[in-house]
């Protein structure tokens, strides 16, 4: 009696999961769907960029109540740390590049990958001063009224984000003890 009802249940499960398989929808135009590092999409063009710029000194012009000049001030900062950035990160790249080929290569030079993989974190950090930097440009052309609006933007717009960065929004991204992340996650 057990061994009939095996084998309509074990079809019946069957025939569940792929059902299931077909009905999954799929990533629906996001990026880098098909898998880890299978048509990796390419960086932002500069077109792409103007136009996300324009948007934003928009929603910032009306926001912190810009005046003209400070909105030409913060366009050509935005330009300016634009293209800095961008040669941080063909340095990352070239870098990443580099490291991969040392771990796949058939000799492995401990100190020679140690260096490159030194050079990579002090990429690693320029690119984050210079995000510090532009933060303290940007906040030097607004007023105190409008740094504080600024301010609060930035702490809103944090939060819309979560699971950015390994953090859920409650966190800030921060990590628990021993490289955990956070438990609201």
């Amino acid at each position: 009696m057990k061994k009939l009802m095996i084998i309509p249940t074990l079809t019946i499960g069957a025939l569940l999961i792929t059902s299931m398989a077909f009905a999954w929808p799929g990533c629906q135009g996001q990026k880098n769907c098909d898998g880890p590092r299978q048509g990796k999409a390419e960086g932002m063009t500069y077109e792409q960029h103007e136009d996300r710029m324009a948007k934003r000194l928009e929603f910032m012009t009306v926001a912190l109540d810009l005046t003209a000049d400070q909105k030409a001030q913060l366009e050509a900062l935005g330009k300016k740390h634009w293209q800095e950035r961008q040669e941080l990160r063909e340095k990352m790249q070239a870098s990443r590049s580099e490291l991969r080929a040392m771990e796949q290569g058939k000799d492995f030079d401990e100190a020679a990958f140690r260096a490159k993989a030194r050079a990579k974190a002090d990429l690693k950090t320029d690119m984050r001063a210079g995000r510090a930097q532009m933060k303290q440009e940007f906040f030097a052309v607004l007023t105190a009224e409008q740094q504080v609006k600024a301010e609060k933007l930035w702490d809103m717009h944090q939060q819309d984000r979560p699971g950015v960065r390994g953090g859920c929004g409650d966190c800030q991204g921060q990590r628990g003890g021993a490289g955990k992340r956070c438990s609201q996650r």
